[in-house]
C-alpha cells in the first residue's frame, strides 16, 4: 500500500516538469515598420532605406498595463540627422495614455517625447485602411533634433489597457492590423533630397514567436531511489504467495 503514495507523487512531478516546459503567453514581442507608399513629390520620400531600422517592442508590465517602445538600429546614423519627430498610435480602443507621467518610460538615450497635438500620421491616407491614430507623441523642443530618437535611441511609454482587454488581446490585435504604430521621421538626406522625411508604419503581419518552438523532450523526470526496490519487493511477495498455494 505505500506504493501508492509513491506512484502519486512521481506523476506529480513529471506533471509539473512537462508544465515547465510550456511557453509563456505573455513574453515580449516585435514588429518591425515598412515604408508607406508615396508620391515622392516634396519632401516626403517615395523609399526610405531606413526603415528596417525601427522596431516597435510591446511588454507586459502587469494586469493593467503594458510598455510600448520604438528604437532605432545603429544604421540610422550617417544620413544628415535623420529621428523620430512624431509617433502615432491605433489603440482600436484597446488602451489609452492614463497620465503623462507614464510618458519616457525605460528610455534610451537623449530622449524626451510630450502627447501630441496632430494625430494625423504624413502619408496615413495611403494604407488600406486608412492610418487613423488616437495617440500621438511629439519630440519635444529642444536644440537642434535633441530629443527625437536617433540612431541607438529608444523612447518608452507606459499604456493602460481598456475593461476586460488583456496582453493576449494586445498581441492579436497587432497581428490583424487593427493596433498599428506609425512614425514621421524627418531630416533624412539621400540622393537627391536634403532634410527630406518619411513615414513608416507597422502591418497586420503576425508578430514573431516569443520564444522558439521546443523540439527536444522535457527530461525525464528520475525515479525515486526506492521504487525499483519496491518493485523488486512486491515481486518476490508475489512468488512467494504462488509458491504456499502450490504447496498446498
Amino acid at each position: 500500500m505505500r506504493c501508492i503514495p509513491l506512484l502519486s507523487a512521481v506523476a506529480a512531478a513529471s506533471l509539473f516538469a512537462s508544465a515547465a516546459h510550456a511557453i509563456p503567453t505573455d513574453m515580449p514581442f516585435e514588429l518591425p515598420f515598412t515604408n508607406i507608399a508615396s508620391s515622392g513629390t516634396g519632401s516626403e520620400i517615395a523609399v526610405d532605406p531606413f526603415a528596417g531600422d525601427f522596431l516597435a517592442r510591446f511588454e507586459p508590465i502587469d494586469a493593467d498595463a503594458f510598455r510600448l517602445s520604438v528604437s532605432a538600429g545603429p544604421g540610422l546614423s550617417g544620413a544628415g540627422d535623420p529621428h523620430v519627430g512624431a509617433i502615432f498610435v491605433e489603440s482600436g480602443g484597446l488602451f489609452r495614455l492614463a497620465d503623462e507621467g507614464d510618458l519616457n518610460l525605460g528610455n534610451v538615450g537623449i530622449v524626451a517625447y510630450d502627447p501630441g497635438k496632430k494625430l494625423n500620421l504624413p502619408q496615413g491616407g495611403n494604407l488600406t485602411p486608412v492610418f487613423d491614430a488616437d495617440l500621438a507623441f511629439e519630440r519635444r523642443t529642444g536644440k537642434g533634433n535633441l530629443y527625437g530618437i536617433n540612431a541607438g535611441e529608444t523612447f518608452g511609454v507606459r499604456l493602460t489597457y481598456a475593461d476586460d482587454v488583456s496582453f493576449a488581446d494586445l498581441r492579436a490585435a497587432t497581428s490583424s492590423g487593427l493596433v498599428r504604430v506609425g512614425l514621421h521621421v524627418r531630416s533624412i538626406d539621400v540622393k537627391g533630397c536634403s532634410g527630406c522625411s518619411d513615414a513608416l508604419a507597422t502591418g497586420g503581419f503576425p508578430p514573431p514567436p516569443s520564444l522558439p518552438p521546443i523540439t527536444e523532450q522535457p527530461p525525464a523526470v528520475p525515479l525515486p531511489a526506492a521504487l525499483p526496490l519496491a518493485a523488486t519487493g512486491i515481486a518476490a511477495l508475489g512468488l512467494y504467495a504462488r509458491r504456499r498455494r502450490a504447496a498446498r
